[in-house]
């Protein structure tokens, strides 16, 4: 999760992948539901969303690959490019981004959120313990003028199942997410991965 200064909406992002033969009813029918509940939710609050296939073409690119990504390409054969058994082997999977735009003061979370810092100032107990802050002070002091130097977008948070489990105000902004992984995660090939950037409001610190 990024907490952002320069935005006021909730962007949400699920990354996974499908077999290709599951596309079609995964787009037409599986996620539509899904979809169509999410809107009810969050009544009025959920504003936009795209689903987007990520290209093989990008996939592929050694521009855009990590060291790890180029060398396994390297090492790969081309049988490798097959999913399965010998003889039932298919094409790689599809992989997909779902992006979802919220506006959380219309869904009420600015009031939750209110409440739940309340809660956290004054009762004594377990807290959520950020596992990351920003990337100064995670990497150590930025170089100036250094070109390739990550930009300072905000807060980067990590926060595992019991932290949103144990957290009243997260458990609700998050139900996104939980739904998704009810619902579709035993579709997919790999366990989702959920992000989201957040405005810079909602941290406690």
């Amino acid at each position: 999760m990024t907490y952002c200064f320069e935005t006021d909406f909730c962007h949400r992002f699920v990354n996974f992948e499908i077999p290709e033969g599951l596309v079609s009813q995964f787009e037409n029918q599986l996620l539509e539901e899904y979809l169509q509940q999410a809107y009810q939710q969050e009544k009025g609050a959920l504003l936009y969303h795209k689903l987007q296939e990520v290209p093989t073409e990008l996939l592929e690119k050694k521009a855009a690959m990590t060291p790890g990504e180029k060398l396994f390409k390297e090492v790969s054969s081309d049988e490798e490019m097959y999913w399965g058994d010998p003889g039932t082997r298919q094409k790689r999977p599809k992989s997909f981004t779902l992006c979802m735009i919220c506006n959380p003061s219309k869904g009420g979370y600015d009031q939750a959120f209110a409440s739940w810092k309340t809660s956290q100032r004054s009762e004594r107990g377990k807290k959520i313990v950020y596992s990351s802050s920003s990337y100064s002070q995670a990497y150590g002091k930025a170089v100036e003028n250094d070109e390739n130097q990550m930009p300072l977008v905000g807060k980067i948070v990590f926060l595992k199942a019991t932290d949103i489990e144990q957290s009243e105000f997260e458990e609700g902004i998050c139900k996104w997410a939980a739904h998704f992984h009810r619902r579709l995660a035993k579709y997919c090939l790999k366990k989702p991965r959920y992000s989201e950037l957040r405005p810079m409001r909602f941290t406690l610190s």
